[in-house]
């Protein structure tokens, strides 16, 4: 028997019973976020005009997205796929992304969403740094021999890092121009502004986006600079790597391929999915 198949087979029943439980209800969780988001978030944010409660209102959105993150990061967390889990994550942070680019796309006042979203970079950019210092903190704090066990966690949790990081990444574009399209063709239609009853104007939405996307550019550089020389160089080659998956000697490529390529492929599909699931749940 295979290393791969003899690994599965070394489950106890009532393991299997609850990785099944927990790959079952994590859309759940994407779906409540979602709900919560469209129904509350977006709720008070219609209700309120002053410029300070939507900024607030926003910030706010961001910070339930982030603890959303690592919740959703403990949930999937120990799933023994990796594939199930890089989607499991790329899914609730697309969808969040979508909503919460929406919602700053949809703030009336051009100069009140930049600043919104240059508060928006700059905490996301502090909060993945901030959780990076913990990794290195608690690999470098050991100052005894590692066990098996140990090692495999804290290379778990690394590769975690890279997934979730690289999704950070795939997700900021794709959602921006996602919530782009929202507000330009659909909020003059009267159906999609339920962020703000003010149509934006469609030169306000690409300014706004660009100043959302450009400096994602610089943070997106910054953090993984950070990352691969602060110890995650291998991790991250593996993880975008075009060959990994790939059986020595033959043509043949499994489903873990380079997350390069299921960005081409397979995340661009599902980020198209993800966003008329998004469209019809919030129109509902």
């Amino acid at each position: 028997m295979s290393r791969r198949f003899a690994g599965k087979a070394n489950l106890s029943f009532k393991k299997k019973l609850k990785l099944s439980f927990v790959s079952c209800i994590s859309p759940f969780f994407v779906l409540a976020t979602m709900s919560f988001y469209s129904i509350v978030i977006f709720g008070a944010f219609e209700m309120r005009e002053s410029s300070f409660w939507k900024i607030t209102i926003t910030l706010m959105a961001f910070l339930i997205k982030v603890a959303g993150n690592k919740l959703m990061l403990k949930l999937v967390g120990n799933l023994p796929k990796e594939d199930i889990v890089d989607q499991a994550l790329f899914s609730y942070e697309f969808v969040t992304a979508l909503l919460l680019r929406t919602l700053q796309l949809s703030i009336p006042d051009e100069h009140t969403a930049q600043v919104v979203s240059l508060i928006s970079a700059v905490g996301e950019m502090s909060v993945r740094q901030f959780f990076f210092n913990l990794y290195l903190k608690d690999g470098l704090k050991k100052d005894k021999v590692w066990s098996l066990e140990e090692k495999r966690a804290y290379s778990k949790r690394g590769l975690l890092r890279v997934q979730d990081s690289s999704n950070d990444m795939l997700v900021e574009y794709l959602s921006s121009i996602a919530a782009g399209m929202f507000i330009v063709f659909l909020a003059p239609t009267g159906k999609f502004n339920f962020a703000t009853k003010e149509v934006v104007s469609t030169d306000t939405v690409i300014s706004l986006m660009l100043y959302q996307l450009v400096p994602e550019l610089f943070i997106d550089l910054y953090v993984t600079f950070t990352e691969t020389f602060g110890g995650l160089n291998s991790l991250h080659k593996a993880y975008w790597s075009l060959e990994r998956g790939v059986v020595q000697g033959s043509n043949y490529r499994s489903d873990k391929v380079g997350t390069l390529m299921k960005a081409t492929f397979m995340k661009i599909g599902l980020a198209i999915c993800m966003t008329c699931f998004t469209l019809e749940v919030c129109l509902a």
